[in-house]
């Protein structure tokens, strides 16, 4: 029987490229969650005056909040699916049934 690879023994595991990369994808997860809950506070008019709320930017606007808001806190493919529906209903009425 093969022993088990073990990555301590092939490489010097101090500062190889893999651990910057790891660190700057964990980085870059980080900023994208803070960026989609900074999107999810605006839709959900967390911090607005009452006359700033969400209701009150233009259709373009709020589709393009609710998108980034999904894709940048990891939204499924449901939640993706919702946020279509509600676009298309919001620009196009005639499609709302």
């Amino acid at each position: 029987m093969l022993e088990p690879v073990r990555l301590s023994k092939t490489l010097s595991s101090a500062g190889t490229w893999t651990e910057y990369l790891v660190l700057f994808l964990r980085l870059m997860a980080t900023v994208s969650l803070l960026k989609g809950l900074f999107h999810w506070a605006q839709v959900c008019g967390i911090g607005a005056r009452p006359d700033q709320g969400f209701e009150s930017h233009p259709t373009s606007w709020q589709a393009a909040t609710v998108a980034g808001s999904i894709s940048q806190t990891g939204g499924s493919s449901a939640f993706a699916f919702a946020a279509g529906r509600w676009t298309r209903t919001v620009t196009c009425p005639q499609y709302a049934a």
